[in-house]
């Protein structure tokens, strides 16, 4: 008996790479600063004013306190300035204390009662009017006053448009002394934006006289940013 043996031959097919003996080169870039700044007039003062009464009982300090605080709102409502924008900042009831005898504790000889409110004041052509009748018929005690933006987004925004300007400039002045052209922009990193604080305005100058010379200036808002430039 002859047997017959048949060979299969199996053949595999394997995928074929082809390496590539070129790497891709890493793009050439320059990388620039850019900052931009916008001089803004202040459009809000806040005023700090309040009282401070004392008598021999807290009932009697405080009714003080109360009849000067109200009046002082009312006057706040006759120059335009709505509820929402006085607030109480600070409100306080503390004992008088006389004199030590004979290594005794000190005795209270009273109370004193002080209120303070800030006062936003947005109409600024009525700020020094208001601040020589608060002097002399609204309160006992101002603590100065300090200058704001009340919306300072747009100001904001118009100082990261010059600080991409500027960057585009400081990139360019580079690129022409280093014989190289700009290429695209290939990515932007916002950096800090500075926002001013409120700016102080003592309240020694304030009662300097009687028509009250209130100087606002201007406030700065910076912009920071990082833009990176392909280059050929």
């Amino acid at each position: 008996m002859v047997r017959t043996f048949t060979l299969f031959l199996a053949l595999v097919f394997l995928p074929t790479y082809v390496f590539s003996s070129e790497a891709k080169s890493p793009l050439r870039t320059i990388t620039v600063q850019g900052v931009g700044t916008v001089q803004v007039k202040p459009d809000i003062a806040n005023v700090r004013a309040g009282a401070t009464t004392r008598d021999a009982t807290t009932e009697a300090a405080l009714s003080k306190n109360n009849a000067i605080m109200a009046k002082l709102h009312k006057l706040a409502r006759d120059f335009g300035v709505e509820e929402r924008d006085i607030q109480t900042s600070s409100f306080r009831v503390n004992p008088v204390y006389g004199k030590r005898e004979h290594n005794r504790t000190r005795p209270i000889v009273g109370y004193e009662v002080s209120n303070a409110v800030s006062i936003k004041v947005r109409e600024l052509s009525k700020l020094g009017r208001f601040l020589d009748t608060l002097a002399r018929d609204g309160a006992n005690r101002l603590s100065g006053i300090s200058f704001g933006i009340g919306d300072s987004e747009t100001h904001q925004n118009e100082a990261r448009a010059r600080a991409v300007k500027n960057a585009y400039s400081r990139a360019k002045t580079i690129a022409k002394a280093a014989n190289i052209e700009l290429g695209d922009i290939l990515e932007i990193r916002e950096g800090s934006i500075s926002r001013p604080g409120p700016v102080p305005y003592p309240a020694a100058r304030m009662m300097a006289s009687e028509s009250v010379p209130v100087a606002k200036g201007e406030m700065s808002i910076t912009a920071r940013l990082t833009i990176i430039y392909e280059i050929d």
